[in-house]
C-alpha cells in the first residue's frame, strides 16, 4: 500500500465498530489515530481492517494495478463504501448507513478541534484534529463524524452530486 496514511485517515471510523466487536484493541485503535494526529505515518497493518482491505485489494487486481494506490482507495472510499456498507447494515444491527457513508463535506465553521460541516445529508459536527489548519469554506471528506482530508472544489462538486441524487 503506498499510502498508508490515507488508507487509515479513511478506515479508522469504522474502527470503534471493530473495537465493539472485539476484531481490535482499543489500544491499537489509540494508537493509529494518534499518529495521524501528530501528523506521523501509521505503522499499524491495513490487514487490521480486512473487508476494506480485501475490497481495495480487488479493486487495484481489476484496475491491474500491483499495489493500493490513492485513486484506489479513493475509488472505494468515495464510490463503492456506500454500497458495502448499506449491503451490510441489513445484516448487521451496528451499521449506522448515514454515519458510515463517506460524505463531502463544507466547512462552516471552526470550533478548536471540531467543525460544522455541510453534507448532503445535512449540517455535522466533525473532528478535525487530523488534518491541520482547517478552515471555513475548505471541502473535506468526512466519514462518520472525523474529516479524512481536504478535496478539492471539483472533487466536493462531483461528490456532492452523486451522493445528493
Amino acid at each position: 500500500m503506498k499510502n498508508k496514511r490515507l488508507f487509515f485517515s479513511y478506515a479508522h471510523p469504522c474502527g470503534d465498530v471493530l473495537v465493539r466487536r472485539g476484531s481490535m484493541s482499543e489500544e491499537t485503535l489509540d494508537r493509529i489515530r494518534k499518529r495521524l494526529m501528530g501528523g506521523e505515518e501509521v505503522d499499524a497493518d491495513p490487514k487490521l481492517f480486512k473487508v476494506a482491505y480485501a475490497l481495495l485489494s480487488m479493486i487495484a487486481e481489476k484496475e491491474g494495478k500491483r499495489e493500493i494506490d490513492d485513486e484506489v482507495i479513493h475509488k472505494y472510499y468515495w464510490k463503492e463504501h456506500d454500497e458495502h456498507v448499506m449491503n451490510e447494515a441489513k445484516i448487521k444491527e451496528d451499521i449506522i448507513p448515514e454515519m458510515c457513508r463517506v460524505f463531502p463535506g463544507r466547512v462552516l465553521e471552526v470550533r478548536g478541534k471540531e467543525a460544522i460541516v455541510e453534507t448532503p445529508v445535512g449540517k455535522r459536527s466533525i473532528n478535525i484534529e487530523f488534518i491541520p489548519n482547517v478552515h471555513t469554506g475548505e471541502c473535506v471528506a468526512v466519514h462518520y463524524f472525523y474529516a479524512c482530508e481536504r478535496i478539492s472544489e471539483d472533487v466536493f462538486n462531483k461528490l456532492w452530486g452523486e451522493k445528493n441524487g
